[in-house]
């Protein structure tokens, strides 16, 4: 059963579900293989005068928003950052 306060922690973290916290991993996740494609394929999106998508800015705050929820709200109920903490170290070595 969760806390009284898991609740409100997510809320305050501006998450409203917890499909909503789903979301932020595989959001995450989305932006790791977009940032590994876009390192094998070499390409510069910036063509044509497109503005490029910052995969490990964007892939970092989605992942590091769920670690915080999971190890502040949901330590010990069943959900594991295991991999949102993986990439996000693949991420820092960029």
């Amino acid at each position: 059963m969760l806390s009284y306060l898991t609740p409100y922690v997510c809320f305050v973290q501006g998450v409203f579900s917890d499909t909503h916290l789903l979301a932020l991993m595989y959001a995450g996740e989305l932006c790791y293989w977009h940032w590994q494609i876009e390192k094998e394929t070499s390409r510069d999106l910036e063509e044509n005068g497109a503005k490029k998508f910052n995969s490990v800015s964007n892939g970092r705050r989605f992942l590091q928003k769920f670690v915080d929820i999971v190890k502040e709200s949901f330590k010990g109920k069943g959900w594991d950052s295991t991999r949102a903490e993986q990439i996000l170290g693949e991420f820092a070595g960029s």
